[in-house]
């Protein structure tokens, strides 16, 4: 299928004289200060991320592979980074710890998880977060601070948005950055003169601020603004925003930090379709093909015709993704349309990063019901999952295989079509390639949650394989991902091998994993030995984390009460930073005074205040999902840039 070519953008006077009243022209951004690190957070199961980028000695690999650790972060082929990018719809911690028991497992002792009041942010969190920016020297502090006030939000809308505006102008650029990404997160549509200043390079800004916007600065405006126009109220304020948006993605001479920012905030430009009947415009030769873009079914067409003639290979990986993110809901002839150019594309030369994108694309887009298309899409993807060279694109086909075959159309999705994707999923466990069998544990374990959610449970044959990894392997990433996805599916008949891993595995990875899914199993009989790991892994956040988020599920006033006390006597900078950050995933305002006070100690470390500041955020979260959600789920990780997601936990989806 041929694709249009590119189009000139056009629009209304009325429109562009708003826009004018907005947007100013202007150049460059940079103070040439160093970046610092912040309190890095990193794939689940991978640790020492943010670590020396000098090679690694044979022994410090074989430990690093012990771990479940790349060497590098260069290798965004392993299973952890999809689960740290799409961990949050599988596993919704707010509304998993929305009710707990006590230990004694009594429902009467049933304990509904409160938000934080508006007294205690007002009082507790808020003075302390504004304290640590005010005071940070570093801006690690100050970076975590500013993504925190950010995401609480209410009910100080004014002075937060104050603070953040103030933060733009920050000393130090990663605070700067953060502060342009939070007055996104934040929502507020008073920030959006000053972050399309930021990405225009406004002179009046930059005069505000005393300084200049590099590209780094302005990747983090345009994820700020992809956040705030995808909820404005005004579909006029979205085509403002889009309009800037889509001139700066277009033009050739623009950083590719940039563009990638742009490429995933203009996946979540949500306008209304115009066209029921509408499908994709092939232009004839010598045709007028300029039109305005003031409907959804303009900018997919807009972003269609891009593709073809991109010459980045890294932003062309995310335009499939975006793609679908704009028409997986549009009227089905468009939808089609799309589809069927995405399945053409496949059939020429295609990088790798855009075959990724397009087998991710694809799992935003079928369904699991009969439609030509829908069995086109499932078909396709099986073929790359089972056959396809390159092995990110396998992996990539098998997660999206899990989430197309239990996307209903209005109901459940049919026992036909996941019982095709349990008899595959079992097949490539046990006749596919030995390096594929974490994934396809992960895709059965993602497979298992959905099918959970919908009150529906996986097949016997596919459940008993797992158990059998979970009694015979001993390769770390197998044992991880056989328990996780054994919680995932909600396997009761697995709670036993499970303990069992948990007293034989010496890998803090698999024990991390298993106690997370002990937890999602409520099995209480693991609950002591659990406690213990609280202990050993009081040097390791990640483990840590799992630990506590199993003991949680559990019972999450035992567990909060558990990791306060270890925080009072902890002695040591890292365990201080791993215990606020497990408190932070629990949620339980109970641990908001605890955690300011350690936020607003002057004699603590940079980076412990940092983490007591993220775990006040991520307690005081306005949404049921992180805010970091919008922009990671189904995002093509493997096309990153600096500040999309790096090593030095400088990027967009580093903060957690």
């Amino acid at each position: 299928m041929s694709k249009p070519s590119l189009l000139s953008l056009q629009t209304s006077p009325l429109l562009w004289g708003v826009i004018i009243l907005i947007v100013w022209a202007g150049s460059a951004f940079g103070h040439g200060a160093t970046y610092r690190v912040p309190p890095v957070f990193v794939p689940s199961g991978l640790a020492g991320l943010s670590g020396p980028k000098t090679p690694l000695s044979p022994d410090a690999q074989a430990k690093a592979s012990a771990a479940t650790t790349p060497s590098s972060i260069g290798d965004m082929s392993h299973w952890t980074y999809w689960w740290y990018f799409n961990k949050d719809e599988l596993l919704p911690l707010r509304e998993l710890l929305q009710l707990s028991t006590t230990a004694s497992g009594d429902d009467s002792q049933l304990t509904v998880l409160p938000r934080p009041s508006d007294s205690a942010l007002k009082e507790l969190v808020f003075p302390a977060l504004l304290s640590v920016i005010d005071e940070d020297r570093t801006g690690t502090a100050a970076a975590t601070s500013f993504i925190a006030l950010g995401r609480i939000g209410s009910p100080e809308e004014e002075l937060i948005l104050a603070a953040l505006k103030a933060g733009v102008a920050h000393r130090d650029p990663m605070s700067r950055e953060s502060a342009l990404l939070s007055l996104g997160i934040q929502g507020d549509l008073g920030a959006i003169e000053l972050l399309l200043g930021a990405l225009e390079n406004s002179k009046q800004v930059r005069k505000e601020i005393n300084g200049k916007f590099n590209d780094r600065s302005r990747a983090f405006a345009a994820y700020g603004l992809s956040l705030i126009a995808s909820r404005a109220p005004n579909d006029d304020v979205r085509r403002m925003v889009l309009l800037s948006m889509l001139r700066h993605f277009e033009d050739p001479k623009e950083h590719q930090d940039v563009r990638v920012a742009l490429a995933i905030g203009l996946g979540k430009m949500y306008l209304p379709f115009k066209d029921a009947r509408r499908t994709l415009k092939v232009p004839q030769e010598g045709e007028d093909t300029a039109f305005g873009v003031r409907y959804r079914d303009d900018l997919i067409e807009r972003i269609w015709s891009l593709l073809e003639d991109e010459d980045d290979r890294v932003v062309a990986g995310h335009l499939p993704v975006t793609l679908a993110s704009l028409a997986a809901d549009a009227p089905s002839p468009l939808a089609a349309s799309v589809v069927n150019g995405l399945l053409d594309s496949l059939d020429g030369k295609v990088y790798r990063h855009e075959l990724a994108g397009i087998a991710i694309a694809l799992g935003r887009m079928g369904t699991a019901w009969g439609r030509p298309q829908d069995s086109l899409v499932r078909d396709r993807l099986y073929e790359i999952a089972r056959e396809c060279k390159d092995h990110h694109a396998r992996h990539m086909a098998l997660m999206a295989l899990a989430e197309v075959c239990n996307r209903g159309s209005g109901s459940l999705p049919p026992k036909s079509t996941t019982d095709a994707l349990e008899a595959f999923l079992l097949e490539r466990y046990l006749k596919g390639r030995k390096s594929d069998r974490p994934w396809v544990a992960l895709a059965a374990g993602a497979h298992g949650a959905r099918m959970h959610a919908a009150g529906l449970s996986v097949g016997d044959d596919l459940a008993i394989e797992l158990r059998i990894s979970l009694n015979e392997s001993n390769g770390v990433d197998e044992l991880s991902t056989a328990a996780l996805a054994c919680g995932l599916m909600r396997d009761p008949k697995s709670g036993e091998l499970l303990e069992k891993v948990l007293d034989r595995s010496g890998n803090a990875s698999v024990r991390g994993f298993t106690s997370l899914s002990l937890g999602l199993l409520d099995r209480r009989s693991a609950k002591a030995k659990m406690e213990l790991l609280v202990d050993r892994f009081r040097y390791q956040p990640v483990p840590l984390e799992n630990v506590s988020l199993g003991l949680g599920l559990i019972d999450r006033l035992a567990t909060t009460t558990l990791l306060r006390d270890r925080l009072a006597t902890a002695n040591s900078n890292a365990t201080v930073s791993a215990l606020s950050k497990a408190l932070g995933q629990l949620g339980d305002p109970a641990s908001l005074p605890t955690l300011s006070a350690i936020a607003q100690d002057k004699a603590r470390a940079a980076t412990v205040r940092s983490a007591a500041a993220g775990a006040l955020g991520l307690i005081g979260e306005r949404g049921n999902l992180p805010w970091r959600h919008f922009l990671s789920n189904g995002v093509n990780y493997s096309a990153r840039t600096e500040t999309m997601f790096d090593a030095a936990g400088n990027g967009v989806l580093n903060f957690l």
